[in-house]
């Protein structure tokens, strides 16, 4: 089990996600672009230009 942190940047639409330094969940640390978020889908995008990432989480 791991734990971490987030927080919602409104201003500039982003999502911060701090999930320590465990791998693999390490590889979330970063700021994401909030491209879409509804009641049951949140799609973010990694604000860096140089690589394409995208995170997509969907209620089933």
């Amino acid at each position: 089990m791991s734990t971490g942190t987030w927080q919602v940047n409104s201003s500039s639409n982003k999502l911060i996600i701090f999930m320590g330094a465990t791998n693999p969940l390490e590889n979330l640390n970063d700021d994401w672009i909030i491209v879409e978020k509804t009641n049951s889908v949140i799609k973010l995008k990694d604000d860096s230009t140089t690589h394409l990432e995208e995170l997509h989480f969907m209620v089933q």
